[in-house]
């Protein structure tokens, strides 16, 4: 694809500008060469002027290429004929699956408001409720 892209620019570059519209403008390479280099030197200085836009840019292509990287991958699963379901796309795993889930102690409660303010910060121990575990529901196919 570069290389499309190199020899398609140097063919534009050989071609004779066309005589539709007037005359073409008068522009040296050296100016073009200046200009270039003014241009590439603002592009590159960005992210010092903007650091949260390179910061989000940075984790948008990351992302992207996250999701490339599992659309190809069920891309070959399905051409190569395998079930997609083995194919790992960052969900959860059986491990992450099995720990028990518990409900928040008692200083979420107090923050909830289910005690009250006043029993939170009077001194006095807080009722301790023993975590029970809950069953997590089953997980559901993830979409891309």
């Amino acid at each position: 694809m570069f290389r499309s892209i190199f020899w398609l620019t140097a063919l534009v570059l050989i071609l004779p500008p066309s005589s539709e519209g007037g005359p073409p403008p008068r522009v040296s390479l050296m100016e073009s060469a200046a200009a270039f280099r003014v241009l590439a030197h603002d592009v590159t200085s960005v992210c010092d002027r903007h650091p949260h836009a390179c910061e989000t840019s940075r984790d948008t292509l990351t992302l992207l290429g996250k999701k490339f990287a599992t659309g190809r991958d069920l891309a070959a699963a399905a051409f190569a004929g395998t079930d997609p379901e083995q194919i790992d796309t960052g969900t959860l795993s059986e491990a992450d699956l099995a720990v028990p889930w518990t409900t928040p102690g008692p200083e979420a409660a107090a923050q909830s408001g289910d005690i009250g303010p006043q029993e939170a910060s009077a001194g006095r121990p807080l009722p301790v409720s023993t975590p029970s575990p809950t069953e997590l529901p089953a997980p559901r196919p993830q979409l891309l």
